[in-house]
């Protein structure tokens, strides 16, 4: 179960953990979490999974795009990039924009 001092964290005791990721992080623009969790699990740059994106439709992102419609501090951006540089010319489906273009929209 969620710890009451941050709700993303398993309480101490718990007995099931929770399944942390890049995705669930940027939800809550946990941006020191993120960069942590890159750190450890550098891969998860290069996931590709279906989000509901800021203009209310569901489309399938990496977290370079999904960062870039919430505004992130540029080292989010920088280390996103650095664990997987393909993220920059991955386009969202449907709709086909990069990570750029969300940044530059939102």
């Amino acid at each position: 179960s969620p710890s009451p001092l941050h709700p993303l964290m398993p309480h101490p005791y718990a007995t099931e953990q929770l399944d942390v990721n890049v995705f669930l992080l940027l939800k809550t623009n946990s941006w020191a979490a993120i960069l942590s969790r890159l750190e450890s699990h550098p891969s998860e740059a290069a996931e590709i999974r279906p989000v509901t994106v800021r203009g209310g439709y569901g489309a399938r992102v990496n977290p370079l795009y999904a960062v870039s419609e919430r505004h992130p501090p540029l080292e989010v951006i920088e280390s996103l990039i650095e664990a997987c540089p393909d993220a920059a010319s991955t386009r969202k489906v449907p709709g086909s924009q990069l990570p750029l273009h969300a940044a530059c929209t939102w």
